[in-house]
């Protein structure tokens, strides 16, 4: 999922209070509200989106944005 993912704030609030009653784990927002019955709407993403998540791909998006990378 690209970042930023956007969620009502009661919505989040709501969903946590009761992950943390049922004591289960989920890996983001976005399967936390599912789980609990919230609708999902998805985006088409943008390829020059870059995710900076590693050293590497920090070094890949600065090659790119100074011009000597792919992208």
């Amino acid at each position: 999922v690209q970042t930023p993912q956007i969620f009502k704030k009661s919505s989040l609030q709501d969903a946590f209070s009761k992950k943390i009653e049922d004591s289960l784990d989920f890996t983001d927002e976005s399967q936390l509200l599912e789980a609990y019955g919230y609708k999902i709407k998805f985006f088409e993403g943008e390829p020059a989106n870059k995710k900076l998540h590693t050293q590497a791909t920090f070094i890949q998006c600065h090659l790119w944005i100074i011009g000597l990378g792919a992208g």
